[in-house]
């Protein structure tokens, strides 16, 4: 009877500690971020190791009239961390799209939301009108990679996406913070992709 209680008094403890370290959800933007991904089961990536990638990521802001692109520092800390799992996973690129089993497309979504706050003073005769707004906004992104498969098309004619990876989460904070949270996903993005080995 006393090791039963002290058992269940110890697996009570051990919830409560464990409990206790995020109270109010995550203190820091990268506990927010998130790496999804998907494949298609019929395509054969072992054998097909041959991959073209450009050398610029487009930034998808749904104006259609002209292309954007991420700025050349921050594509080259992305493309790289994209060339260094893709070599790992026994990958080599070529630079003639017609050579290349696969074909890396890298793009960027991004949206800003913003909200207002009223600060209201108070007085003798209750509350004035709001006397001044504060603004504050956070920047939401996500970085998408997908793998097209040049030798395989759909009925339509088009070329099959064979996997794809989405890493979502705030773009706040230092460039440091950044850099290190975008290549983290990028790692984790091929870690949960262990198919993708030849």
């Amino acid at each position: 009877m006393i090791i039963r209680t002290l058992r269940w008094s110890l697996l009570l403890a051990i919830i409560t500690f464990v409990s206790g370290c995020y109270p109010d959800g995550p203190e820091y933007v990268d506990q927010m971020d998130l790496v999804y991904s998907n494949y298609d089961p019929n395509t054969v990536f072992k054998g097909n190791g041959n991959y073209y990638m450009k050398d610029s990521i487009v930034e998808f802001t749904g104006d259609t009239s002209k292309v954007k692109y991420v700025n050349g520092v921050t594509a080259k800390i992305v493309l790289d961390r994209v060339k260094l799992n893709m070599s790992s996973y026994g990958y080599t690129q070529v630079f003639n799209e017609a050579l290349a089993d696969f074909s890396l497309v890298l793009g960027t979504v991004q949206s800003t939301y913003t909200y207002i706050y009223y600060d209201y003073w108070g007085g003798y005769y209750g509350w004035y009108y709001p006397y001044y707004p504060t603004y504050t906004s956070y920047t939401t992104g996500s970085l998408v990679i997908t793998m097209v498969n040049n030798e395989n098309l759909t009925p339509s004619g088009r070329k099959s996406v064979a996997w794809t990876a989405i890493a979502n989460g705030l773009i706040e904070g230092t460039t440091a913070s950044f850099n290190s949270r975008v290549q983290k996903s990028i790692d984790q993005a091929y870690t949960q992709s262990s198919y993708l080995k030849q």
